[in-house]
């Protein structure tokens, strides 16, 4: 047990034993009420980075307030620094413990920095003060969509979307989860939903044009999938997923030129992508160049193979979850292989369980470089420098 876990189920027990939750009266203005009032000024107009300086002043100034800690920690989740608000978050909850907001923050930022445990317990105790928060259900959603559990994931969002139907981000949960599940006219319908409220989201035009591609091949359907897989296009992570669908709509249309085009984008982006490989065997296959499909098989091949490899060395670890070593070598074969979601994962359950493992400290160093996180892999390796070398079972 973590000692942030530790501090607050004792916090939880504390106030609930005094038969409610105290609140503190907030400070009269005073010492810092003006740096405050420019900060928020300074928020509204865009301006992040002056906006943090003002607060770090306000906070300097009256250390004890904290609707100054709440504040500082909400702009730096704002400015993905997720570190230093949840630092920023404990210290208001430890002042005035009966903000259940400052728990659903500070559980947000837990969640992003891959602490399970202290993001739940967080939460445990936004729940005591507020069962049906559509913000606590919605970060609990994320943490079981992060643990592949997608039954509770799926629930706590299609909960939250009650709650506050105006939320895009809700619908695109549920969207995704109905997706991957197969349950495509619902997904499509949720994502729709989703797309009303944020027009220019990339992952929901992906999920909707690979949505529509599965439920059919009509030209209208094609045509739809296409306008929804080209608007996922810009400033997309995911990118090469959304050529690769395209290519699968190019080559239902038999346009074998932009199908083509298409695929050798999405490995572009990802040189092993299957999905891209098997479209360009096909693609070869059509135009009548057996060389050249028997190249993308014979690649197709290896990266199924790899990713045998994978599936091999994770159904391993998790027969063994009492012992790090077979989760340690999962982990090392994912971020080898490019698959850093799932590297994290591996590397999240070890430490929770082994947080003085010199081998999983620097592997998850390695990982946060991969995932071009300086800070954190800083982070990592001091931690490591501090353990001693050992070898895991």
């Amino acid at each position: 047990m973590t000692p942030l876990l530790k501090r607050l189920l004792v916090l939880l027990a504390v106030v609930s034993a005094a038969g409610g939750w105290y609140s503190v009266t907030r400070p009269k203005p005073g010492p810092g009420a003006e740096e405050y009032r420019q900060a928020l000024m300074a928020g509204d107009g865009g301006d992040a980075e002056n906006a943090v300086e003002l607060l770090r002043k306000a906070v300097i100034a009256a250390p004890d307030n904290p609707e100054y800690h709440a504040e500082l920690g909400a702009r730096w989740m704002r400015l993905a620094d997720h570190e230093r608000a949840a630092a920023e978050l404990q210290a208001a909850a430890f002042l005035q413990p009966d903000l259940p907001h400052v728990y659903c923050q500070l559980s947000q930022c837990l969640v992003e920095l891959r602490r399970r445990e202290d993001a739940l317990a967080a939460l445990e105790v936004a729940f005591k003060m507020t069962p049906d928060c559509p913000h606590a259900l919605t970060v609990r959603g994320e943490q079981y969509l992060r643990d592949d559990n997608l039954k509770p994931a799926l629930a706590d969002f299609q909960r939250a979307a009650q709650l506050d139907p105006s939320s895009a981000v809700v619908h695109q949960k549920i969207g995704y989860i109905l997706f991957q599940t197969q349950q495509f006219e619902a997904a499509r319908a949720a994502l729709d939903r989703g797309l009303q409220l944020a027009p220019a989201h990339p992952g929901t035009h992906l999920l909707l044009g690979q949505a529509h591609l599965k439920l059919g091949g009509s030209p209208q359907a094609l045509e739809t999938a296409r306008q929804h897989l080209q608007a996922a296009l810009l400033n997309n992570p995911e990118a090469p997923k959304a050529y690769a669908a395209l290519g699968q709509v190019y080559l239902r249309q038999d346009n074998l030129f932009k199908a083509r085009e298409a695929f050798e984008s999405a490995l572009a982006g990802q040189a092993t992508m299957q999905d891209a490989l098997y479209g360009l065997v096909q693609v070869a296959s059509r135009e009548g160049k057996p060389d050249e499909a028997a190249r993308h098989r014979k690649s197709l091949e290896g990266s199924q193979r790899r990713e045998q490899e994978l599936s091999d060395l994770k159904a391993r670890a998790d027969a063994n979850r009492d012992r790090p070593g077979p989760a340690l070598r999962y982990a090392r074969a994912c971020l080898a292989a490019g698959a850093l979601k799932d590297a994290g994962r591996a590397l999240e359950r070890v430490i929770a369980v082994n947080p003085g493992l010199r081998e999983a400290r620097e592997l998850r160093a390695e990982f946060y470089d991969r995932a071009n996180n300086a800070e954190r892999a800083t982070r990592e390796r001091a931690i490591a420098l501090g353990l001693p070398p050992a070898v895991s079972p």
